[in-house]
């Protein structure tokens, strides 16, 4: 059992794969990689440090990654922190100079549809977006001046 995280340092950030058994970590991106996560078969989903967009990718047997794929660009997606993956869909943050958008990005279907937008001063940019399931609610920081607060969008029910 293992798990994978991105690592930052001055030069950037890169995933690497932290095994239970004690052993060193191992570098699995030779790429700038931040806050990847699990899709299915052995894909992985992560946005990049310095380009930006969102990225899909195959593990290979080593734990390496192949088959690179840009699906959104950076002026699309230039969220680091607020996304999150729920089955097919990827929930994200489109930041535009006077508001940010909510979107929904189906993997599918390959489609974004608009869920809210919000002044981009209610968006807070190092939140994180959580999908509850239960519920069918899309979580996320709202800036609310100090302290923040926790808001939701409810979604539809497939």
């Amino acid at each position: 059992m293992c798990i994978r995280d991105s690592v930052s340092s001055d030069a950037g950030s890169l995933l690497y794969r932290f095994d239970f058994k004690g052993t060193s970590p191992l570098q699995v991106s030779e790429r700038q990689i931040r806050f990847a996560r699990s899709y299915k078969d052995n894909k992985w989903l992560f946005s990049k440090y310095f380009k930006g967009g969102l990225w899909l990718a195959s593990e290979n047997s080593d734990g390496g990654f192949t088959d690179l794929k840009q699906l959104l660009d950076g002026g699309e997606f230039s969220s680091r922190y607020n996304w999150t993956i729920q089955q097919d869909t990827i929930y994200y943050a489109k930041n535009h100079p006077d508001r940010v958008e909510i979107k929904a990005y189906n993997l599918v279907s390959q489609s974004s549809d608009l869920l809210v937008s919000l002044p981009s001063a209610e968006l807070e940019t190092y939140g994180a977006f959580t999908f509850d399931s239960a519920n069918q609610w899309l979580i996320y920081t709202k800036r609310k001046g100090n302290p923040y607060d926790i808001a939701k969008i409810t979604l539809a029910k497939h």
